[in-house]
């Protein structure tokens, strides 16, 4: 494997103008994907035509190096108009800012760069696993073959999200005992995507099963467990990083849905008959509901953009400080992300559940299929116990460290 280099054609100004436009595109069916549980083939056509997937690549190495901020502000964007494409936005451009920035290997590094550059290839992971004995724990294994030159694959991935549509997979697995992982590209023979996501909301990332059958990979693609994002490392900010993504997501859906419940207030809801008004939009109890409703969305935007803007500046400090001192750093920014993802858990579930009081009883009707924003925020939001963010704010809080698996924060 050669490394190559490439340089792109999009400034930063040109893509983020871009993700306002693919998310009001994208909304137009993100109902009726929702309902017939149908892939976004053609809107995943065009997030990879719009040169958007190039985002995450360091200006380095000829990509327009988003900030971390930028591609927060980019999920919540896209969350507006499909959660699901967010989500799958998500996990490629995480992936790229920090498990691909930080490979040991400088070719591997450069050919992935390269490849989103001129191919906008899309990378995806295929790292959980539905039976493992338990949510960090993998049975997939890599088997060295050839003396060396080369592993094989075997095992099953679970909540593969986006897999379907994906060039390449990152698999994290277990390889003589030790953790490794590997890019590999989805369409290599033995490894099958399988149609088995049937949750009752994100249906749309088609986060199933990947199966792995003797599919070979050379070694050149392999990583050593070094960039392992499960280790206690305090330069380890992957967790941090897809922690906040997963806060994003279900903020872009609540501002969705409470757009959408003006816009149905104001065409469809008729008056209730004891309110003395001539629109339901003039209710004054409605009213009140939606000022809640925008103030709390409002405080979950600065919380992410808060917890956003500090995990770009720890990530500018993984050279700079001591280990003590960017072990503390790290504490801070796992405790802004927990907050952000406690109030905008809160707020998305109360927005998207609240919304079918203030529009009536006709937005329950299949046809409106309003409730694909309760369904979407309530699977995304489980994915992570909002419990242990509480618990981990008050650990910070009172003893200033913390007792957690760092993924999950």
């Amino acid at each position: 494997m050669q490394a190559k280099s490439s340089r792109t054609n999009y400034s930063k100004e040109q893509l983020l103008a871009t993700v306002r436009d693919l998310s009001a595109e994208f909304a137009k069916t993100h109902s009726l994907h929702d309902l017939q549980r149908t892939f976004p083939h053609q809107e995943m056509a065009r997030l990879k035509a719009s040169g958007l997937l190039i985002s995450a690549v360091p200006a380095a190495f000829g990509g327009v190096d988003f900030s971390f901020s930028d591609l927060i502000e980019t999920v919540s964007l896209l969350a507006q108009g499909n959660p699901s494409i967010a989500h799958m936005y998500a996990e490629h451009a995480i992936i790229t800012k920090d498990i691909v920035s930080r490979v040991p290997k400088q070719e591997l590094r450069e050919t992935l760069y390269y490849e989103i550059l001129t191919h906008h290839t899309y990378i995806t992971a295929a790292g959980s696993e539905k039976h493992s004995k338990g949510v960090l724990a993998y049975e997939t294994t890599f088997t060295p073959i050839e003396n060396g030159k080369a592993v094989l694959i075997n095992g099953k991935k679970f909540f593969a999200t986006g897999a379907i549509a994906s060039d390449i997979l990152w698999v994290p697995a277990v390889m003589e005992g030790g953790a490794a992982s590997c890019f590999v590209a989805t369409r290599s023979q033995g490894l099958t995507v399988l149609d088995d996501w049937d949750a009752m909301g994100m249906q749309a990332t088609w986060s199933g099963s990947v199966e792995f059958k003797d599919v070979r990979v050379p070694m050149e693609r392999v990583v050593p467990a070094t960039t392992d994002p499960r280790t206690l490392e305090p330069d380890q900010l992957f967790g941090p990083m897809f922690q906040t993504a997963f806060t994003a997501i279900p903020l872009g859906a609540a501002m969705s849905a409470f757009n959408h419940a003006v816009e149905y207030i104001k065409t469809k809801t008729r008056p209730f008959p004891s309110s003395n008004v001539g629109a339901a939009a003039e209710d004054p109890y409605i009213l009140r509901e939606l000022g809640i409703m925008k103030s709390y969305l409002s405080a979950s935007e600065m919380l992410v953009r808060e917890a956003a803007r500090f995990i770009d500046h720890a990530c500018a400090m993984r050279e700079k400080l001591p280990r003590e001192e960017l072990m503390q750093l790290r504490v801070e920014a796992m405790s802004k992300v927990a907050q952000a993802k406690l109030v905008t858990t809160e707020t998305a579930l109360r927005v998207s559940t609240e919304l079918f009081k203030i529009c009536g009883a006709r937005a329950t009707l299949r046809e409106e299929n309003l409730d694909r924003f309760l369904r979407d925020v309530r699977t995304i939001t489980v994915h992570d116990p909002i419990d242990y963010k509480a618990k981990l704010v008050g650990e910070c809080v009172v003893r200033g460290n913390y007792s957690y698996v760092p993924f999950f924060t």
